[in-house]
Order: structure tokens, then C-alpha cells, then sequence
């Protein structure tokens, strides 16, 4: 209890109001636990106190901290956080809780790449139901570095999705400036898939585990 009233110190005026609109307590406690972990591993990451962090929204709803330098993404399922940090190098994260999904091939056929689709379709169950989630977290990783938010369909671009593949950004969007791509997948908890995308090739990645 502690530790979680100090990330809830940590929120601004508007995060703490967020917060405080929550009907169920474990919503609330899991949006303090994204948004205040934020501002103490930023905070760490800058040498300035996480009260005092100041964070922005872009034009396509990427948040930022100005003249920080300081690249970050969050995202949250099934009572997991995963929070990313770089120093200027965009990289988005996602998170997914493995459910029952037995409209998964559906829904793959109607927003997937085409190629993402028909190779999902050649699997056997339960392995296409995990590709599906591996797929899914790597596109919204990679929409996410972008910082397009949803304005970016995910039949744009290809990223691997049979099992044993290593993951890949394998076709860009049209729009998009050629980079140096890197997609890693995460099991940050049990019956959960992660996936972070980097536009940087080698770049070491540190990974911490929290509890709150």
C-alpha cells in the first residue's frame, strides 16, 4: 500500500483526476500504477523528481516531455504494465493478456496485412491463436513507435507472425521513412504476449520487473 500511495503522489492534477473517475478500484489502481511508474522511472532517467515531469501530447497523440530528449510508451492488460524508455530513439510497447479469441482469424482477415492473414489461416489450433496475439502486440508496438495512433490501418504493413520466426517489420507503410527496424517480443507475465519495436537496429535493451 505504501508503494502505490507513492506512485499516486506522483500524478499531476489531470492523471489524479483520471484516476479518481475509475468505478472499479482494480482499474484505478492499475491506471496509478502505469502512469506514476512513468514518472519514476522518467524521473530516474532525467535526474528530476517524478512530481515534477511535465508530459505533452503530439498532434497524433503520442505524449511527450519536452526538450527531454526522452522517447516512452506505456501500455497495460490483464493487470500487467510494461513501460519502455529510450534516449532519442522512437519505440512504442505493447502488451496483450491471452484470452479466448474465437473470432481471432476474423478479425486477422479484415484488418491484417493479407500475407499476416493467409498465415494465420495455415495454422492449427491453439497455435494460431497465440500467432494471432504475437502478430497483434508487434503491429501495435510498431504503430505506436510511429506515434500515428489509429489513423494508421494495420493492413498498411507486414511484421512476421509464424511460429519460430524471428520478429520482423517485413513490409513499411507507404508513408512511412525507411529505418533500421527492431522488433523483440516480451513474456512479461504468464498468458500474457509483449512486443517492442525500435527504430534502431543493436540498441541494448535492460529489463526491470516491478511489483506494486
Amino acid at each position: 500500500m505504501r508503494q502505490w500511495d507513492a506512485l499516486y503522489s506522483f500524478l499531476d492534477a489531470g492523471e489524479a483526476q483520471r484516476a479518481a473517475a475509475f468505478r472499479q478500484d482494480v482499474d484505478r489502481r492499475l491506471f496509478v500504477a502505469a502512469h506514476g511508474g512513468l514518472r519514476l522511472l522518467a524521473g530516474e532517467a532525467m535526474g528530476r523528481a517524478p512530481q515534477a515531469l511535465t508530459f505533452s501530447i503530439g498532434p497524433k497523440g503520442k505524449p511527450f516531455c519536452g526538450g527531454s530528449g526522452l522517447e516512452f510508451n506505456l501500455s497495460h492488460s490483464g493487470g500487467v504494465v510494461l513501460i519502455a524508455l529510450s534516449r532519442d530513439v522512437p519505440m512504442g510497447i505493447d502488451v496483450e493478456r491471452a484470452r479466448s479469441a474465437p473470432d481471432h482469424l476474423q478479425i486477422a482477415r479484415r484488418y491484417f496485412h493479407a500475407n499476416e492473414a493467409a498465415e494465420l489461416v495455415s495454422l492449427d489450433e491453439p497455435e494460431a491463436e497465440a500467432a494471432f496475439f504475437r502478430c497483434w502486440t508487434r503491429k501495435e508496438a510498431f504503430i505506436k513507435a510511429l506515434g500515428d495512433g489509429l489513423s494508421m490501418p494495420l493492413d498498411s504493413f507486414r511484421v512476421s507472425c509464424l511460429p519460430g520466426s524471428p520478429a520482423m517489420v517485413l513490409s513499411l507503410p507507404a508513408s512511412c521513412v525507411p529505418a533500421p527496424w527492431t522488433l523483440l517480443d516480451l513474456s512479461p507475465a504468464e498468458g500474457h504476449f509483449g512486443a517492442l519495436a525500435m527504430a534502431r537496429q543493436g540498441a541494448a535493451v535492460s529489463l526491470r520487473s516491478l511489483a506494486f
